[in-house]
C-alpha cells in the first residue's frame, strides 16, 4: 500500500493505505475494494470477534461503491474511534488483468543472478529439543534477505585461494547472513538496526574450504557474537536489546562466480529485552494486558536461551528478474521498487526532520508514478533520498538503513 508503483492494482492499493491511520493497520474492505473499517489494535480478545461482526454488518450495508459511505477508523476497538475519512471511489473492472509494463505488486522484481535466501528460526528448551507450539515471534522467525550478484562477485575473489586450503570470508559477505539471525520483532535486528541502535559488541568470522570430493562446493564455518542496545537511557524509553552468539556451518556452491546454493545452520544462546514491562515467566495475573491492546508497541519480552537458525538460499527464477537487464534498456520501474524500501525505513524511523523533508515533495513524486514517468520519479527520489541523508547536525548524521 505504501510502494508506489505502476498499474491498476498498485492504483487501488494506494487508495486503501491513503485512508489508514497508521502505516500498519488492519483493513477490511467490500468487493470493490473500498475500505470499510481500519482498527489498530482491540480492547481485548472479545473485542476482536465483536470488531468481525461489526464489520459483516457494515458489509452488508455497503457491499460494493453503488453508494458513497464513510470509513470507519479506529486506533482500539471499540472504545477509541478516530474520524472517518470518505471511501474512495477508485474500482477495477472485473475484467482488468496486468499488462506488459503493469507489474504485479504481490511479486519482487531482481537483477538477473540474485540470490534469494530464506532463513527459519526456533528457540530451544534446555535439552536441545524445538519449542512445539509456539507462534509467537520471540519464539519462532522467518524472514529472507538478499544477496545481489556485485556480492557474490566478492565471495568469487575470496573463495579464489581455497583451492590451497582455509581462507576467510569477507566480514561485509558473512555479515549479511548474520544480521538475519536473531529472534523478535525488526527493531531488535542485531547488524544494520533500522531503528537506529548501536550494535555495542560485533565479532563475525568465517572461513571456507574447497570440497575435495564434490567440485564447486566449499564447506562453510564460523562465529559470530552480536550485541545491540538501546544508548538512549531514561525514564520513559523504551528498553529494547539482543545478543546473539552463534556457531555456524554449512556449505555453499559457486558456478561461473555466481552463488547457485547456501545452506546454513546455526545454533546457540541469545537473549532478547524489549519493553520495559516485567519479564516472560513472571506471574502477572490480571496485570498483564491483552496482547491485541498492544499490537503497535509489543508487549514486554525478556528470554535467554538456547536457540537454532537455518539459511537456504537458491537463485531467483527467471520469471521474478527484470526482463530489460543486460539489454541496454534501464528498467526505471524496478529501479523504483529497489529504492523505495529505504525511503519507507526513513519514514518510519526518521523523525521530525525526515518527515519535514519529505512531506513537501511527495505529492509530486506520487503523481510522477501515477503518469508513469518512471525515470523522473526515479531520479526525484534520488534527490529525496540525499537530502535526507544529508546531515545538518555532524553530531547527529541520519544514516542510511
Amino acid at each position: 500500500m505504501h510502494r508506489p508503483a505502476s498499474g491498476i492494482e498498485n492504483q487501488l492499493l494506494q487508495r486503501i493505505g491513503e485512508s489508514g491511520p497508521a502505516p500498519q493497520g488492519i483493513a477490511v474492505l467490500n468487493t470493490d475494494g473500498q475500505v470499510l473499517d481500519w482498527v489498530l489494535t482491540f480492547r481485548d480478545d472479545p473485542a476482536v470477534i465483536e470488531f468481525l461482526d461489526h464489520t459483516l454488518k457494515r458489509f452488508g450495508e455497503n457491499p460494493d461503491s453503488s453508494k458513497p459511505f464513510a470509513t470507519e477508523r479506529y486506533q482500539q476497538f471499540p472504545g477509541q474511534p478516530s474520524d472517518p475519512v470518505p471511501a474512495h471511489n477508485f474500482k477495477v473492472s472485473d475484467n482488468a488483468r496486468h499488462g506488459s509494463d503493469d507489474h504485479c505488486p504481490a511479486s519482487d522484481v531482481y537483477l538477473p543472478g540474485t540470490m534469494i535466501a530464506r532463513v527459519s528460526g526456533r528457540r530451544l528448551n534446555a535439552d536441545g529439543s524445538v519449542l512445539s507450539g509456539e507462534i509467537n515471534q520471540e519464539d519462532y522467525s522467518q524472514d529472507k534477505f538478499l544477496i545481489e550478484p556485485a556480492l557474490q562477485e566478492a565471495f568469487a575473489t575470496a573463495l579464489d585461494q581455497a583451492g590451497s586450503g582455509t581462507v576467510p570470508i569477507p566480514v561485509e559477505i558473512a555479515e549479511r547472513w548474520t544480521a538475519y539471525a536473531y529472534m523478535g520483532m525488526l527493531d531488535v535486528r542485531p547488524l544494520d538496526n533500522p531503528m537506529g541502535l548501536k550494535t555495542e559488541r560485533k565479532m563475525v568470522e568465517f572461513t571456507a574450504l574447497a570440497d575435495s570430493e564434490r567440485p564447486a562446493w566449499f564447506r562453510l564455518q564460523g562465529r559470530t557474537d552480536v550485541v545491540v542496545g538501546d544508548p538512549v537511557k531514561g525514564e520513559g524509553r523504551m528498553k529494547m536489546g539482543n545478543s546473539v552468539q552463534l556457531e555456524w556451518r554449512g556449505y555453499a556452491k559457486l558456478e561461473d562466480r555466481r552463488l547457485t546454493s547456501l545452506v546454513l545452520v546455526a545454533e546457540g544462546e541469545e537473549s532478547l529485552r524489549w519493553g520495559a514491562g516485567r519479564p516472560e515467566g513472571m506471574n502477572l495475573g490480571a496485570a498483564r494486558p491483552p496482547e491485541v491492546s498492544s499490537l503497535l508497541g509489543g508487549r514486554p519480552i525478556q528470554w535467554s536461551g538456547p536457540v537454532r537458525f537455518g539459511i537456504i538460499g537458491e537463485p531467483a527464477g527467471e520469471e521474478q528478474t527484470s526482463t530489460t537487464a543486460g539489454s541496454g534498456v534501464v528498467d526505471h520501474h524496478s529501479e523504483l521498487q529497489t529504492k523505495m524500501p529505504r525511503l519507507r525505513q526513513y519514514l518510519q524511523n526518521g523523525g521530525e526532520r525526515t518527515r519535514q523533508i519529505v512531506a513537501p515533495l511527495m505529492p509530486e513524486f506520487q503523481e510522477m508514478v501515477r503518469a508513469k514517468k518512471f525515470e523522473e520519479a526515479s531520479k526525484r527520489l534520488d534527490e529525496i533520498l540525499k537530502l535526507i541523508e544529508a546531515p545538518t547536525d555532524p553530531a547527529a548524521p541520519i544514516t542510511p538503513k
